[in-house]
């Protein structure tokens, strides 16, 4: 069984729409993507992706926690399944520039949450 398959059986909507933004993917850096907003038109969010788990930065994977259609979409797009890296309250959230998780964020405008480091350099 393929990956996207397994995907579908998990979560079908979301596997959907993900298929969905496949052409709306692109590589920022080494295991940092891009994925165009479907719904707000020159937004896009930022997946951190490792060799199995992922982090996003849209309101579905912040408020939620869950693998998002971004995540889902970058998994395609590079080959391989992802799952969320959930975000706890008071565990950290992921920095938009390194991508390191850390409750040491400040916000910096356009660049979004940004560790302290990052921030500093």
């Amino acid at each position: 069984m393929e990956w996207s398959e397994l995907q579908q059986k998990k979560s079908p909507l979301r596997a959907l729409k993900a298929e969905a933004l496949l052409k709306r993917v692109w590589e920022i850096r080494a295991g940092i993507y891009g994925v165009e907003s479907q719904s707000r038109p020159g937004q896009y969010w930022v997946v951190h992706a490792g060799e199995r788990t992922a982090c996003c930065d849209c309101p579905d994977y912040v408020h939620r926690g869950v693998t998002c259609k971004h995540i889902i979409a970058v998994g395609m797009f590079i080959g391989r399944e992802l799952t969320a890296v959930p975000e706890v309250e008071g565990e950290g959230r992921i920095c938009n520039l390194c991508g390191k998780i850390t409750t040491d964020l400040i916000w910096a405008g356009d660049d979004g949450w940004i560790c302290r480091r990052c921030y500093e350099k």
